[in-house]
C-alpha cells in the first residue's frame, strides 16, 4: 500500500528512504507500545483469575483456529481483556495538539499557538461514562457501545493510530499462544506507572508456570 501511495498534490510516490522511514516507524513505534501495553495485560490478567480461567476455556475451545487471522480480530474475551487493560492502562495516555487559530469549545477558549493536551487516561476512568471505572471487567466490551465517545486507546479522526489492527492482531496472538502453555504470577498487587511520551509500568515482576497437560 505504502509503495503504491500518492502525493494528492504531485501524484509522486515516497522515495525509498521515506518508505523505510514509515516501516520504521510502524514497527518501532508499534512493539514499545504494544510492549508496554502486554505488560500491563499480564498484570490484570495475573491479578484476576477468573479472567484467566475464562480466558484458557476460549483457547481451548477454540484448538488450533484460535491463532488464524480471521479468528485473532473476531469478538472475543481474549480481544476483552485486551480492551479493558488499555482502558485502565493506555500506553497512548495522552494526545497533544496545537490550535491552528483562535477557538473555543463551550465555556472554554484558547489562542492561536495553545498547545492542548487530550487526557485519554482520565477519560477511560471518568465514572460519568464507566460503571465501576477503576475496576477490571472484560465484560463491559460484550456491549459494542462499551467505546463510543469515551475510549481512545489509539486516538480518533484522521489521525487514528494507522498500526491499530497490526497491534490488537499481534496482542490477540501472543496473550493466546502464552496462555495455551504459561500462566504468569504477578508477585504484587499494583503496578507503579511512568507517564512519558507513551506511558509504562516501572516494574512488572513475578514468575512464569508451566501450565499441567
Amino acid at each position: 500500500m505504502m509503495i503504491h501511495a500518492r502525493y494528492e498534490d504531485t501524484q509522486l510516490p515516497m522515495t525509498d528512504e521515506q518508505l523505510v522511514d514509515e516501516m520504521l516507524i510502524l514497527f518501532i513505534a508499534g512493539h514499545e507500545t504494544t510492549a508496554n501495553a502486554l505488560s500491563f495485560i499480564f498484570f490484570e490478567i495475573s491479578r484476576h483469575p477468573e479472567a484467566e480461567q475464562t480466558l484458557r476455556n476460549e483457547i481451548s475451545t477454540l484448538g488450533e483456529a484460535a491463532f488464524t487471522p480471521d479468528s485473532l480480530m473476531k469478538k472475543s474475551y481474549t480481544l476483552n481483556i485486551i480492551k479493558e487493560a488499555m482502558r485502565l492502562h493506555p500506553p497512548a495516555w495522552g494526545i497533544d495538539r496545537e490550535a491552528l487559530e483562535d477557538d473555543h469549545f463551550k465555556d472554554y477558549s484558547w489562542g492561536k499557538g495553545t498547545q492542548i493536551i487530550l487526557y485519554i487516561g482520565g477519560l477511560h476512568r471518568n465514572p460519568k461514562y464507566w460503571t465501576d471505572p477503576e475496576a477490571f471487567i472484560p465484560e463491559r466490551f460484550d456491549d459494542e457501545n462499551a467505546r463510543n465517545f469515551a475510549y481512545y486507546p489509539f486516538g480518533a479522526g484522521p489521525r487514528l493510530c494507522i498500526g491499530e489492527h497490526f497491534a490488537m492482531m499481534e496482542m490477540v496472538l501472543i496473550v493466546r499462544k502464552f496462555y495455551q502453555l504459561y500462566s504468569f504470577k504477578s508477585s504484587h498487587d499494583q503496578v507503579e506507572k511512568k507517564a512519558l511520551v507513551t506511558l509504562r509500568p516501572i516494574k512488572v515482576s513475578g514468575k512464569i508456570v508451566k501450565n499441567p497437560i
